[in-house]
């Protein structure tokens, strides 16, 4: 009672009993007339034994598994939202919409170079912006689990770290389950170790789910997607992260501890389902459930790739015409050879696209006209440098429908992610909510069997001390008893 008292506010303690067990008794003596007369042995203490449920405590690890693991994907999900940042600065749909309106004044004064620098200057901020969210994405995935540039970065990643962690602990519950064997082995009582592996495997449930199963030597086992990590007092593997590919960039491994160092799980993430590490790894593959980083990037890969693509389309499409001059120094159409944005040999996303460094220099190279050429590919009319068709066509891309884009406009591409994001992450966050409040019964619910309550101690020494002073009133009344014979004898 007083090592209960003296933990209640300890953590990880869980309160202990004495069990009591009957003493065997024995006759010492038969009467005169055969009658065996028969003394109890009384009682004494079976053994300290500690207020806990296995299956609480498994109950508890796994719902802190779901927990940890549904976390990390909301993490992940307002990391999304704010890179994406469409209600504040900079966001893409406003740098589209200052381009489309930058061109919608160039069709008004085609000539004008003051606004073709305008217009140019705005294409070159969607570019960036679309840019500046790629490098946000990539980075974030990469602090996740790597780069598949740079495969060593995968043990410093948030995966790694945690594999590094979970190997950690693994190796600590190992010692306790081999102190605790000896322990037990001695007689002495290792209350104390358990509660302190409790403790280690409630941190290891916050990483990475798995079952438990206790020994009859008080050693536990662990086992981790199907694999036994720990067998008692001995770790037999352990985790291991490697680079993996373009839709897993880091893949987790359980390999075996011996001399053979076999692959017993080559990729463990669609073995897992809860734990930080299971978070981690969905958020960053590109096949995860939901939505993902990389998810996310293809689909803002697509909208740069289409953008790019039908302006540099227009750009340079027989007929597009830029202004240069006559040997006159006058302004005339010719046929424009330039693109808008730079064509990479691999195709244009949204990290390489950016501006033609000829068209950024020279505004005039910019193709507002689309006249009738002649049977040369020559405008009929060369000096009809105030046409501004072609503007016209690139402002229709506003409206216009991509297949590649689910059958929407560019920007209606854009708002279904954000919206759709936007909803991922209520939903998350319902589903951390839920979560968190049966954690909460769950650990209520274990904790009630196992902390200490002062009223319960009360009434255990109230017992105690009321079975002491009766087993004192009886020897206090043998003692009478005996005293009375004494003083009859004499």
């Amino acid at each position: 009672m007083s090592n209960n008292v003296a933990n209640m506010n300890t953590e990880g303690y869980m309160k202990q009993r004495v069990n009591l067990m009957e003493l065997e008794g024995y006759t010492p003596y038969s009467s005169a007339k055969g009658i065996q007369i028969y003394k109890g042995g009384g009682v004494g203490i079976s053994d300290i034994s500690q207020y806990m449920n296995d299956f609480q405590l498994g109950d508890l690890m796994g719902q802190n598994s779901e927990l940890s693991s549904l976390t990390s994907q909301l993490g992940g999900l307002k990391d999304i939202a704010d890179i994406l940042n469409e209600l504040g600065d900079g966001a893409l749909s406003t740098a589209f919409s200052e381009f489309y309106s930058a061109a919608q004044y160039l069709s008004q004064d085609p000539s004008n170079s003051v606004l073709r620098i305008n217009y140019v200057n705005a294409a070159q901020t969607v570019a960036e912006t679309f840019n500046q969210i790629s490098d946000a994405l990539s980075e974030k995935r990469e602090s996740l689990v790597g780069s598949l540039d740079y495969p060593d970065s995968v043990n410093k990643s948030q995966a790694g770290v945690v594999v590094e962690e979970i190997n950690e602990l693994l190796k600590q519950i190992t010692t306790l389950n081999n102190t605790i064997v000896k322990t037990n082995s001695t007689g002495s009582v290792s209350n104390e170790l358990v509660n302190q592996r409790n403790q280690l495997m409630q941190e290891l449930s916050n990483y990475v789910d798995f079952t438990s199963t206790t020994n009859t030597n008080g050693s536990v086992n662990i086992n981790i997607a199907g694999v036994d990590v720990v067998k008692g007092a001995n770790r037999v593997a352990e985790l291991t992260i490697v680079a993996g590919d373009a839709d897993n960039p880091a893949k987790v491994q359980i390999q075996t501890l011996d001399e053979d160092q076999k692959i017993k799980v080559a990729d463990i993430r669609e073995h897992i389902d809860g734990g930080q590490l299971s978070g981690i790894l969905n958020s960053a593959s590109n096949n995860g459930e939901g939505i993902t980083f990389q998810k996310v990037l293809n689909q803002i890969n697509n909208m740069a790739q289409v953008f790019a693509e039908s302006v540099n389309e227009f750009q340079t499409q027989p007929g597009a015409m830029c202004i240069t001059l006559d040997a006159d120094g006058n302004k005339i159409l010719t046929q424009s050879q330039e693109p808008l944005f730079v064509i990479e040999p691999n195709g244009i996303n949204a990290g390489n696209i950016k501006i033609n460094q000829k068209v950024y220099d020279n505004p005039y190279l910019v193709a507002a006209a689309k006249v009738e050429v002649d049977v040369d590919g020559k405008p009929v009319d060369n000096r009809a440098v105030g046409d501004s068709n072609n503007l016209k066509s690139i402002l229709d891309l506003q409206d216009k429908n991509f297949g590649v884009l689910g059958g929407v406009t560019i920007l209606g591409s854009l708002e279904n992610l954000v919206t759709k994001v936007g909803s991922e992450a209520v939903d998350m966050q319902a589903k951390v909510d839920a979560q968190a409040n049966v954690v909460d019964q769950s650990t209520t619910n274990y904790l009630s069997m196992g902390s200490v309550n002062l009223d319960e101690e009360l009434i255990d020494m109230i017992k105690y001390q009321r079975a002491y002073e009766a087993a004192s009133r009886v020897v206090s009344t043998c003692n009478q008893m005996l005293q009375v014979l004494v003083n009859l004898g004499a």
